[in-house]
């Protein structure tokens, strides 16, 4: 089911870029932008300048920038992720966790 606003968002545990685990329960209240996207998908690469600004912008305020991938190719995510300079928690979906369990079926969203 997709998530309701309102309503607690699934859990997770997924690992980030650096290879450490990132749980769901350590960003409850907090006030997060919640990105997933694709190295593949051109309409999320065009608004990664859109999310720095809110990175700017609300950053030193506390809230968190999820970016959630849903690549197969983790080494091209994770390649991407430092060229372009991808600030906040980096995590992929992997194998075990689909991307239908958070409501999402295409890329992007937010």
């Amino acid at each position: 089911d997709i998530p309701k606003v309102g309503k607690l968002f699934p859990s997770f545990v997924l690992i980030d870029i650096n290879g450490k685990t990132v749980n769901s329960d350590s960003l409850r209240g907090k006030v997060i932008y919640l990105d997933f996207w694709a190295t593949w998908c051109s309409p999320c690469i065009r608004d990664i300048p859109f999310t720095k600004k809110l990175k700017e912008k609300y950053g030193s305020k506390g809230m968190v920038f999820l970016n959630i991938s849903i690549d197969k190719d983790s080494k091209q995510w994770k390649d991407f992720i430092v060229k372009n300079g991808l600030e906040g928690i980096n995590v992929n979906l992997d194998s075990n966790v689909n991307s239908k369990k958070f409501g999402i079926n295409m890329v992007p969203q937010y």
